[in-house]
């Protein structure tokens, strides 16, 4: 079982979630069924990011070292996040988007 109910995670690991001119530092989750992120308590910003993995539509490499990454939603809203290992997180959303 993963972080939230029967959600098996897939892949986590630190992240920045970039709110506008804030970057908030925390923990990037991407479960069977979810894709969440939980600030750390030490930010001002402590509100969690949770969105259905199937609602990712794409996403965007961006950042000069390689470690941006911006997922857009069915929506049409994008969020950015500085992620490790940027290539292992696009495998993974391509993956589940091609299901």
């Amino acid at each position: 079982m993963g972080a939230d109910g029967d959600d098996v995670v897939l892949r986590q690991g630190s992240a920045n979630h970039k709110r506008g001119a804030e970057s908030v530092g925390g923990t990037l989750t991407a479960t069977d069924h979810r894709l969440i992120f939980r600030p750390h308590s030490a930010n001002l910003s402590r509100a969690a990011f949770i969105r259905p993995i199937g609602d990712v539509t794409g996403w965007e490499e961006f950042g000069l070292l390689r470690n941006g990454l911006a997922i857009r939603f069915k929506d049409g809203s994008t969020e950015r996040f500085y992620v490790f290992h940027r290539a292992d997180w696009i495998k993974l959303l391509d993956a589940k988007r091609a299901r």
